[in-house]
């Protein structure tokens, strides 16, 4: 039997844990479940493994054309910012991002909440957490993919496509479950007359090897720039 992936890299999430415990407990009262066994990673251990996260890959493409770009990333943008939830089914949902605080965002799903916290500027973290209140578990996450103005900026090649500086690779900082995730970006950004420098990605996708349930929780920092 495959053992349970489970580690923890960052101490840089306490905000949003709250805000995503604070979900849980309103799902749970919505639900009519008295105790709900949450499997959280507690993000304040640091421990060097990896494993569970697979890395980063690019999908080739003509790409979304836009007119400028720029490292900032406001609370405003992550609200605007698309998300379709993929479950084992073949069922798709669309959650949406409801601001919490200042910084943080949660989308709520059948059964699952998504974090999305303002760490700087340039760096968001987003998170997944099943539930368990619900047999149905999520094979695939996509963020934006549409006109949106928060875009993904990757580590290389830097300096890159113009106004979007040093990027970040998604990193995973926290993983609980049965299955390793991967991270694919995918609909490159074009800024300007300039051609395409397959750093900046109008969507970012991670798929699990298996189906996300049972309080499994998936949590990754990843550079958002903003285009116009």
């Amino acid at each position: 039997m495959r053992a349970r992936n489970s580690f923890v890299a960052c101490s840089s999430a306490d905000k949003s844990q709250d805000t995503l415990n604070s979900i849980e407990e309103t799902a749970m009262r919505h639900a009519t479940i008295a105790t709900l066994a949450l499997t959280a990673a507690a993000l304040t251990t640091t421990i060097a493994s990896a494993a569970g996260f697979v890395g980063n890959y690019a999908i080739p493409g003509s790409g979304r054309s836009v007119q400028a770009m720029n490292q900032s990333t406001p609370l405003a943008h992550i609200l605007a910012l698309p998300i379709k939830v993929v479950m084992a089914s073949g069922a798709v949902e669309a959650p949406v991002f409801v601001a919490q605080n200042s910084i943080t965002a949660v989308a709520q799903g059948n059964g699952y909440v998504i974090v999305a916290t303002m760490q700087t500027a340039t760096q968001t973290m987003f998170g997944l957490r099943h539930l368990a209140l619900t047999p149905e578990s999520i094979v695939r996450i996509h963020f934006g993919g549409a006109q949106q103005p928060l875009v993904f900026d990757r580590t290389s090649p830097n300096p890159g496509s113009a106004g979007s500086l040093a990027g970040q690779d998604v990193a995973a900082i926290s993983v609980q479950g049965l299955w390793d995730a991967r991270a694919v970006w995918s609909n490159p950004i074009k800024v300007g007359t300039a051609p395409v420098r397959n750093d900046a990605y109008n969507m970012l996708s991670i798929y699990f090897s298996a189906g996300v349930n049972n309080g499994d929780s998936f949590y990754f920092t990843v550079d958002t720039d903003s285009a116009q």
